[in-house]
């Protein structure tokens, strides 16, 4: 997620382009059709700025990391699902709702473990000092 935020002017003029999707002061959301086009053209040897440029976003408001970033998530995330939807793809969580192999669960429960062990040490040594500092 880029420093740079977008002005309330920023967000207007991004949210008339067709291709936008959604967009924060922190975040620019862009449609499916444009992600589709964006990896073709991509494939064909444009450049991510280039091709943000062709279709109608300023690439100066955007800012070079933002648009490295943005061209990387889109091929990322169609090498990981072969394509694009609509919503919003998630991480899965990697709590102790999170469905694991039997390894997996294991070293999960041992670092968990070590964790709370850590926590015990930790809070054994503020007692000590506030009971001898009585």
């Amino acid at each position: 997620m880029s420093k740079k935020l977008f002005t309330p002017e920023e967000q207007m003029l991004l949210k008339q382009n067709p291709f936008t999707e959604k967009v924060t002061a922190r975040r620019l959301s862009l449609t499916v059709e444009f992600k589709e086009i964006f990896l073709q053209a991509y494939n064909e040897g444009g450049t991510p700025k280039q091709i943000f440029e062709d279709h109608g976003f300023d690439v100066k408001m955007l800012g070079d990391k933002r648009i490295r970033s943005i061209a990387q998530h889109i091929r990322e995330q169609y090498e990981k699902h072969g394509g694009f939807s609509a919503k919003p793809v998630r991480q899965s969580k990697t709590g102790s709702n999170a469905k694991r192999s039997g390894k997996d669960e294991i070293k999960y429960l041992q670092d968990e473990v070590e964790y709370l062990r850590q926590e015990l040490d930790f809070l054994k040594k503020i007692i000590a000092l506030k009971t001898s500092g009585k």
